[in-house]
């Protein structure tokens, strides 16, 4: 076998594995190979793509119900990417909207989906058709929730 020795690759290959082993919902070893591609990432001080790890560890997160390690995952991402990509900061962005709704914070959730959407709009960036059905299935149980509240609230009645 012949020695590889580009730990970027290596680190890029491990990425494309944990988003793949992601989209199959294994999360356990998705957040392996992030958790690998984030410390070579370290290791040679590439600090552009580090966000993509801690992204993709955060999507594992959450997938295994590891909520508030996956918020801590999403907040240094979108802080790093803050600062070496600016313009693509709506992943970090629509994974704590997706996580907040998925813990009852309707509030901050709408906020940050209508982030993403001016930065979706602004970077013209596609996205896959899970996170879109995602995007989809978050912003319609957020409806349904602002609906329920709004009929609890008194004073509001129900029309017919």
């Amino acid at each position: 076998m012949r020695k590889f020795d580009h730990p970027a690759f290596v680190a890029f290959s491990l990425g494309d594995l944990g988003f793949l082993a992601w989209e199959m919902e294994d999360y356990q070893g998705a957040e392996q190979r992030f958790d690998e591609m984030l410390a070579l990432f370290r290791k040679i001080g590439d600090k552009q793509f580090e966000p993509i790890a801690l992204f993709g560890s955060g999507r594992a997160a959450s997938g295994q119900g590891k909520y508030d390690r996956a918020r801590i995952f999403f907040h240094e991402s979108l802080a790093l990417q803050q600062i070496v990509l600016p313009l693509n900061i709506q992943g970090a962005l629509e994974a704590l909207a997706f996580l907040e709704a998925t813990q009852d914070n309707q509030v901050c959730a709408a906020r940050l989906l209508g982030a993403t959407q001016t930065c979706y709009t602004k970077s013209q960036l596609s996205i896959t058709p899970r996170e879109r059905r995602d995007r989809e299935n978050a912003i319609a149980s957020l409806r349904r929730r602002w609906v329920k509240k709004l009929l609890r609230e008194p004073g509001r009645r129900e029309r017919r």
